[in-house]
């Protein structure tokens, strides 16, 4: 029986790929309620194919059941799924570059939970296991019905006016935007954007800009008028929201998040064969790392010392409160480290 001609008979293995493979024209800016996942997916321009295929590459060299994984969560439309799936991908092509061999997912003893990876390399090896911060599920939900809002205000029929717009108090339910937008379009009708600027210049300063407040199903929105430059006004396809006045002010603090995503990954696994690293992905403004350090080793505060001479001194010491951190001493010995990843997307990489 002559098998030669059986040898290459096999299909070749089909490309894999991550975004459609398809002819892009909408180079519009992301609509607020749309994902990252759904904008990287469809926006036009040279720019956004690089950071495709820089996404592309780096899930070529993943295994099949990692990429079926990763490709899925990486296209979700819930942006903490594809915010993760891009933190793991990132820590695979990391390890690969550093010259490591890369297990996802390796077998333990003694449990049926898996890491995320086992990299080894010239006999030493380190377990990793990546996590995002991501907001609650009520979070995501409140915030979903604030970008239809912010998509149904960027419709308006605006040619002479950006708008500011302040959100006093966010209903529970979605609001109806088309009596909203009637009511704005048929206010600005009544403004002339070079007496308003003339208007805001006389008062010196923004006082002078024409207002709105609406309120209805327990929403409550404050509008301001940006006067369009003259040679803007009447230009299609310019938004109508032009600024984003804060909400209710607050005190941020993030280590309670971190020390909530690092509990609940420190003692998963028990002890192993290698150092264990939990890979922790957040999206803060923490430069001087002041939240990550009260989240590790406890807050910063101030210990004050009374003297008997009536004198007192202070010193700063951190509660033992941390991850790490407690009055009875050191604790979750296990994790050998925590890599902070901050701000991580596939468009910023080179940060």
């Amino acid at each position: 029986m002559d098998v030669s001609s059986h040898a290459f008979s096999a299909e070749p293995e089909p490309i894999r790929r991550v975004f459609d493979d398809i002819v892009r024209t909408n180079s519009s800016p992301a609509a607020h309620a749309e994902s990252s996942a759904e904008f990287l997916n469809r926006v036009q321009g040279t720019y956004w194919d690089q950071v495709r295929q820089l996404v592309e590459d780096w899930a070529s060299h993943l295994d099949r059941e990692s990429f079926a994984d990763l490709s899925k969560r990486l296209r979700s439309p819930d942006h903490r799924q594809s915010q993760g799936a891009f933190l793991e991908l990132y820590l695979h092509e990391s390890f690969l570059r550093a010259g490591y061999r890369v297990e996802p997912h390796p077998v333990l003893e003694g449990t049926s939970r898996r890491p995320d990876f086992l990299a080894t390399k010239d006999g030493h090896g380190i377990y990793v296991e990546a996590r995002s911060i991501s907001p609650s599920n009520a979070d995501v939900a409140d915030s979903n019905r604030l970008k239809q809002v912010y998509d149904a205000l960027d419709q308006l029929d605006s040619p002479n006016f950006f708008l500011w717009v302040n959100v006093g108090e966010q209903g529970p339910r979605p609001l109806p935007a088309k009596p909203l937008r009637r009511e704005l379009e048929q206010w600005l009708e009544t403004l002339d954007p070079d007496e308003v600027t003339q208007q805001a210049q006389d008062d010196w300063g923004d006082e002078g800009r024409p207002t709105l407040e609406w309120s209805r199903d327990e929403w409550t929105l404050h509008f301001e008028v940006m006067p369009k430059s003259p040679e803007a006004r009447g230009e299609p396809g310019l938004r109508a929201l032009g600024a984003f006045g804060g909400r209710s002010a607050g005190v941020i603090d993030d280590a309670p998040s971190i020390k909530r995503a690092l509990s609940r990954k420190g003692s998963a696994y028990g002890t192993l064969a290698y150092p264990f690293v939990v890979a922790l992905g957040t999206y803060m403004f923490d430069d001087d790392h002041f939240h990550v350090m009260n989240a590790l080793y406890g807050r910063e505060s101030v210990e004050v010392q009374y003297l008997p001479d009536g004198r007192s001194t202070t010193r700063s010491v951190r509660t033992p409160d941390g991850y790490w951190r407690s009055p009875a001493g050191w604790r979750r010995q296990n994790v050998a480290g925590v890599l902070m990843v901050n701000q991580l997307q596939p468009y910023s990489i080179g940060n």
